[in-house]
């Protein structure tokens, strides 16, 4: 095995890598959106359980209930969003080259093929790369809108139980 056959195992290797990271990424953003989704429905639960109170507000408490009520449906849906962006593919999936040509380029004496072969890595390396740098970015995004909807959500149903 030459140097060009390790660093083409070696780019293997890391791509084999980047899409474990790339499919973690996807089942995260799917829970999340199912969490998000659920979210969703018991608030819109406790919205509608409690509307006369919640809609006719008679003071300042009520008030701050029903901004607290529709600040946290803003952050579940922002929340729900990126979820679901976290979770959809990349535009053109990159793939890898197929495993015939690649036996052949490896087992092949020609130096040039096994150049384009390492371009063709590096190339599919930096499209996966840039697809998980979004995937991470969104699902980030839905995390903190996830602490954020919790936060909400606490003072609303504490404003709903305690104060209205």
């Amino acid at each position: 095995m030459n140097a060009s056959q390790a660093t083409i195992g070696h780019l293997g290797a890391h791509l084999a890598e980047q899409g474990r990271e790339l499919r973690r990424l996807e089942g995260g953003g799917g829970r999340l959106l199912t969490l998000f989704s659920l979210l969703l429905v018991a608030q819109g639960l406790l919205t509608a359980f409690n509307a006369t109170l919640l809609f006719r507000p008679a003071g300042p408490l009520g008030w701050i209930a029903l901004a607290l009520c529709l600040l946290a449906f803003f952050t579940l849906a922002c929340g729900w969003g990126h979820a679901l962006l976290s979770f959809r593919p990349p535009e053109q999936a990159p793939a890898p080259p197929l495993e015939a040509e690649l036996d052949a380029l490896l087992h092949g004496d020609d130096p040039a093929s096994l150049e384009r072969l390492q371009t063709e890595y590096r190339q599919l390396g930096r499209k996966l790369d840039q697809a998980i740098a979004l995937k991470r970015r969104f699902f980030n995004h839905a995390c903190d809108e996830l602490a954020i909807s919790a936060w909400l959500l606490a003072l609303f149903g504490l404003l709903l139980v305690f104060g209205l």
